[in-house]
């Protein structure tokens, strides 16, 4: 048990020093591009590191799987609460925000019994590529869809989404 909580502790760190680039290389090349990024790397390290657990492997094996996928993951969530706001109109900006958040935390609470439901059925394997088909579809969502941000007032990303639609 005291092994397992210092696994996680190290992969947890991984969030950290990605957060710090993240927010650099978002303001340098733009939110949409990093975004899209990091969805598609998080989404081949979730893959690798579910497709590693089938096998057997060592605790620093595992480790140093789950601290690249923790590196990506946590580019994914630090560019969502960058870049998700400034999709928003002014007008309904912290309305749009919050229940993204709201629908976020509704998605963090299903997700572990969701997960330990699948094991049976689908295998560690399996579930890992679920999560990872989650990030690819998300990048390709963003990639066809997101407007980039980067440089742009506000008001006038909220007038471009208008006009698209």
């Amino acid at each position: 048990m005291v092994h397992s909580f210092l696994y996680v502790l190290i992969m947890q760190l991984a969030y950290v020093p990605n957060q710090i680039l993240s927010a650099y290389l978002m303001d340098r090349y733009g939110r949409k591009k990093f975004f899209v990024w990091n969805l598609f790397l998080a989404m081949a390290a979730t893959l690798a590191f579910g497709y590693a657990l089938g096998h057997t492997l060592t605790p620093v094996h595992v480790v140093m799987l789950g601290t690249i996928v923790s590196f990506f993951v946590s580019g994914v969530w630090g560019i969502t609460y960058m870049y998700t706001p400034e999709l928003y109109p002014t007008a309904i900006r912290v309305t749009g925000t919050s229940w993204a958040a709201t629908l976020s935390r509704v998605g963090s609470m299903l997700a572990p019994l969701i997960v330990g439901f699948s094991l049976n059925s689908l295998g560690i394997r399996g579930v890992f590529t679920v999560i990872a088909s989650a990030f690819a579809l998300a990048g390709i969502i963003v990639a066809i869809l997101g407007i980039e941000t980067k440089g742009l007032a506000l008001e006038r990303i909220s007038a471009t989404r208008i006009q698209a639609l």
